[in-house]
């Protein structure tokens, strides 16, 4: 037969105050918390204030990068076209000084 331990000590256990016990009483609470954590959210990506802020931001991001990248090529083809002008324009001095030497 096994030997069991019995607590007869009658010592002083301390329960916790009806202030305390009504702090931990917020079952609304926890349940939502419960629910935050465990259930898929039933709000559309759209109806999402932080998600929908962050496609928002993603959005806005994309579209600023696309501007840059639109009037960099802009900048470069006026940059080609100076550049070739330029090069047009000397060959046609160099071309006609040279004849009426």
């Amino acid at each position: 037969m096994k030997e069991y331990k019995l607590n007869r000590d009658k010592k002083e256990t301390t329960t916790p105050s009806d202030e305390v016990i009504d702090k931990y009483k917020n079952f609304d609470n926890i349940r939502a918390q419960y629910n935050d954590v465990i259930k898929r959210p039933n709000k559309p990506l759209y109806k999402n204030r932080k998600l929908f802020l962050l496609l928002l931001l993603i959005a806005v991001v994309a579209w600023i990068v696309a501007i840059a990248i639109d009037e960099e090529q802009k900048n470069e083809e006026k940059e080609k076209e100076k550049t070739e002008a330029f090069i047009e324009d000397y060959t046609n001095f160099s071309s006609s000084s040279s004849g009426s030497i």
